[in-house]
């Protein structure tokens, strides 16, 4: 079976952490591209976790043939535009969350992602890969049963203190 071939826009955190290195690890997926504003430091998140290319842009990255799917961990506000743009490049779309500002972006969205015969869905990062892959064969099974028409897959966790952000300690410290 072939992998799916993701590209992901921008080195956020959360990409660097949370999403990359699962994806990695798959036996369905890798990471072949990330796109950067400052290739420099793209280059070296990509040494450091084992992708092929770096493209200087993310349109650079959407354009790229070799590319299937992309993740998006941009600031909330750009998710609307480049989850557009990669359906339009033909790309399946993983959005950080919030998929979207509003519930009319959102649409807009989706509506992009069906014309291109693509799939585009919000995401939700949990740190037990191996329940996330309990849960995603036990969705699949389902669909593929007939069964489960709209599949979510939701996991309620407990943040540690030290994975907060440091507004969120901030704000924990002033009460």
């Amino acid at each position: 079976m072939r992998k799916l071939r993701w590209g992901i826009l921008g080195a956020a955190k959360i990409a660097i952490e949370k999403v990359i290195p699962p994806i990695q690890k798959s036996e369905r997926g890798v990471v072949t591209a990330l796109a950067t504003r400052d290739v420099e430091r793209g280059r070296k998140v990509a040494a450091q976790l084992g992708i092929a290319s770096v493209h200087a842009g993310y349109q650079a990255l959407l354009a790229d043939p070799d590319i299937d799917a992309v993740y998006i961990p941009l600031p909330n506000h750009l998710h609307a535009e480049w989850t557009i743009a990669a359906a339009r490049a033909g790309k399946h779309v993983l959005c950080e969350k919030p998929l979207a500002l509003s519930a009319r972006e959102a649409e807009t969205m989706i509506g992009a992602a069906r014309k291109s015969g693509r799939e585009a869905d919000g995401s939700l990062h949990v740190s037990a890969a191996s329940d996330v892959a309990q849960g995603a064969r036990a969705l699949r099974d389902a669909r593929h049963r007939g069964s489960a028409r709209y599949p979510k897959l939701v996991f309620l966790l407990q943040r540690r203190p030290e994975e907060h952000s440091q507004q969120s300690r901030r704000t924990a410290a002033a009460r």
